[in-house]
């Protein structure tokens, strides 16, 4: 560390460079994000338009869709132990979605459910759910969210929009 100011004009040149040379290559791909390209290079190369179109929601599909959108939930249920172990999740999307069916197309409207046993539906459903208080379940996990957009992991009766496996889920 102390060499860093002897070096510095060294380093910041290094840096110059660095910039200009990624600049150059941003600005000869037109892609910002390495996502946007990721996804760029997916239709180019291998995506077939004509056996999975791409369907674009319109306003009132989209935003029922996004109600079942939550962010992240990090619960601990044993708050002290030896040898805990994490997992990181969102690293498994990739697998999930590679492994796994998922809602694709035109959405289907269903005004009513009730009577339709919910094995039989994989889509996105405004549901009223029970939940049991915590001695008849082991941690509540469905989000709710509040009008101030707190998320809370309630217990007792709310609505929301679910994803059908979150619910089947549940229903174990």
């Amino acid at each position: 560390m102390d060499n860093l100011e002897s070096i510095r004009g060294e380093l910041l040149d290094y840096l110059r460079k660095d910039v200009f040379l990624i600049g150059g290559v941003i600005q000869k791909a037109q892609y910002t994000l390495v996502d946007v390209l990721a996804l760029y290079i997916f239709r180019q190369k291998f995506y077939e338009p004509d056996k999975w179109p791409i369907y674009i929601p319109n306003p009132n599909e989209d935003m029922f869709i996004r109600e079942g959108y939550y962010s992240v939930h990090v619960d601990t249920n044993i708050p002290v132990g030896e040898k805990l172990h994490y997992h990181d999740v969102n690293s498994l999307y990739p697998f999930v979605m590679k492994e796994n069916i998922m809602p694709i197309g035109r959405p289907v409207w269903n005004s009513d459910l009730r009577e339709r046993d919910i094995d039989s539906i994989f889509d996105f459903i405004r549901a009223y759910v029970v939940c049991p208080g915590r001695r008849n379940s082991k941690s509540p996990f469905l989000p709710y969210r509040m009008k101030d957009r707190t998320l809370v992991f309630p217990i007792g009766k709310f609505v929301g929009v679910y994803f059908s496996e979150e619910l089947k889920y549940a229903k174990k």
